[in-house]
């Protein structure tokens, strides 16, 4: 959510499934009206005006893309499928996200500071409808996890000491090995299964590690 304040506050207006709002806003003296008339502008453009956003997000996503190799020419980009909420727990995690955003931005304290709801808008009250905007909205965070998942089952990808089943002298170091997502940034993490790869190359020989960080 993004709601503009009605004070000289400034702030960009870049937000996850926002809820965006606008008015007549007067910056030192000088009185002038916000006009966003689409939801990609207010989310693409820094906009040196009051603002303050509020994004609820699915820690725990249980809808699952997937990544498939699409050639044997290592310069062809795979085909990634993100499958953005598919899950039903997922959709209804972000509805009532946005409902709770809605309730505290309207809350009496912040009368004061608050300016009225630009999107998704206050005519969508539905759940189809915040969850339309969701849909149409939404991004990724850039956490991708778990393609190449680590466990001692047959379906996992590499051992517990990070080696590619079935591949001799293979080992992946990275984010894809969780298995799961986390609650939290992927950096620390993946730096520290780096470390612990380390660990397991025998007599320290010379190697490169390749680690995927976050952006």
């Amino acid at each position: 959510m993004l709601y503009f304040f009605r004070d000289s506050f400034f702030a960009a207006a870049r937000s996850c499934n926002a809820i965006v709002t606008t008015r007549s806003i007067s910056s030192q003296g000088a009185g002038f009206p916000v006009q966003i008339s689409n939801w990609r502008a207010a989310w693409c453009t820094n906009i040196s005006i009051p603002g303050m956003t509020c994004a609820p997000y699915q820690l725990r996503p249980e809808s699952r893309g997937s990544i498939h190799i699409a050639s044997n020419d290592a310069r062809t980009p795979p085909k990634i499928r993100g499958n953005y909420l598919t899950a039903e727990l997922d959709q209804q995690t972000l509805v009532k996200g946005l409902r709770l955003s809605r309730r505290i931005c309207t809350h009496p304290a912040l009368a004061q500071f608050r300016g009225e709801e630009l999107l998704p808008g206050e005519s969508n009250q539905s759940d189809a409808d915040l969850l339309a905007f969701a849909r149409e909205s939404g991004s990724t965070l850039y956490h991708p996890t778990s393609t190449c998942r680590m466990g001692s089952d047959e379906s996992a990808v590499v051992d517990t000491r990070l080696r590619v089943n079935g591949v001799a002298g293979l080992r992946i170091v990275d984010a894809s090995v969780m298995p799961t997502l986390i609650s939290g940034n992927t950096n620390s993490p993946t730096v520290m299964i780096a470390e612990k790869a380390s660990d397991y190359l025998p007599d320290k020989r010379r190697c490169v590690i390749c680690c995927r960080l976050e952006k």
